[in-house]
């Protein structure tokens, strides 16, 4: 059974989480953003997040790299 995996990345380090989605093998349901949220508001955009992608996600990644 997949897990449902929300992977925390910068846009930059989208490549990263294509190669994990791709080449890794690993049986997961993406639960991650695929657009910004547009709002300039950060209590907004956790709300969303927590709400819309992390409530029924089983597994957080956390992608950390040069520019995050």
């Amino acid at each position: 059974m997949a897990h449902k995996c929300f992977i925390s990345f910068k846009t930059t380090d989208f490549t990263y989480k294509r190669h994990i989605l791709e080449n890794l093998k690993v049986d997961l349901v993406d639960k991650s953003l695929h657009e910004a949220i547009n709002s300039d508001d950060e209590d907004y955009i956790m709300r969303k997040i927590r709400e819309d992608y992390l409530r029924d996600s089983t597994v957080t990644i956390h992608l950390i790299g040069s520019q995050s």
